[in-house]
């Protein structure tokens, strides 16, 4: 017998599936990822921020090299004058 995994990489079309939740989160995740990154891609991050907004995370690519991105926490936020919250040997 075929485990999911095997069985997802063969069907190529969508089409009605009865597994369990894991498997169900796995290829939903599949196909978000490609999705993200395409959209990313052509510069837009709104798609992302919708999805990074469900565990209270901010995406923004304002400022990055090309295909980079800057991650960060809602509720922790970030200061401009220095990002990485080094206090650069100061007590």
């Amino acid at each position: 017998m075929k485990t999911f995994k095997e069985f997802r990489k063969e069907v190529k079309e969508r089409s009605a599936l009865v597994a369990n939740q894991t498997d169900i989160i796995d290829v939903v995740l599949k196909d978000l990822h490609a999705l993200l990154l395409k959209e990313m891609g052509k510069g837009k991050t709104e798609l992302m921020n919708n999805v990074a907004r469900l565990v209270g995370l901010k995406v923004t690519q304002k400022g990055q090299q090309k295909n980079k991105a800057f991650l960060y926490d809602l509720e922790k936020g970030f200061r401009k004058s220095n990002p990485r919250g080094s206090s650069r040997g100061q007590r």
